[in-house]
C-alpha cells in the first residue's frame, strides 16, 4: 500500500526500457585507484488500471557480480509525501548465495 493505493492487484506494466552504462573513475581512497561502473539497467512502469496518476517505476541494475533495484515514485504520482503501509518485496533465488553489503561505519572496506 502506497498512500492508500494497493499496487498488488489491478496493475499494468508498461514503458519497458533497457540501457547500458560503462564508466571508469578514480577513487580518492580505497583498495583500487580505478573503479569500473558497468551495468545493464532495466526500467518499467507499474500503474493502477484506470488511474493515470497512480504509478511508480522499478529499476534493476545488473552487474557482472551482483544486482541492485529501487523504486521511483515520480513527483507527478506522489506530489507531496509518501506513506508505505507495507513493503512486500521478495527476492527468490534458485540457490543459496552469499551477499555483500556496504558497511558505512568502516570506509576501509568496500568492493574490489
Amino acid at each position: 500500500m502506497v498512500n492508500e493505493t494497493d499496487f498488488t492487484r489491478d496493475v499494468s506494466i508498461s514503458d519497458f526500457t533497457k540501457t547500458t552504462f560503462d564508466e571508469t573513475w578514480k577513487t580518492i581512497n580505497g583498495k583500487n585507484p580505478l573503479v569500473r561502473n558497468h551495468y545493464n539497467e532495466y526500467k518499467f512502469k507499474v500503474s493502477k488500471l484506470n488511474s493515470e496518476n497512480d504509478f511508480y517505476e522499478v529499476v534493476f541494475r545488473l552487474y557482472d557480480d551482483g544486482f541492485a533495484y529501487r523504486y521511483i515514485f515520480p513527483n507527478e504520482a506522489i506530489p507531496d509525501s509518501l506513506f508505505i503501509a507495507k513493503e512486500l518485496t521478495q527476492l527468490n533465488f534458485k540457490n543459496d548465495f552469499t551477499y555483500w553489503a556496504y558497511q558505512v561505519e568502516n570506509t576501509q572496506f568496500g568492493s574490489d
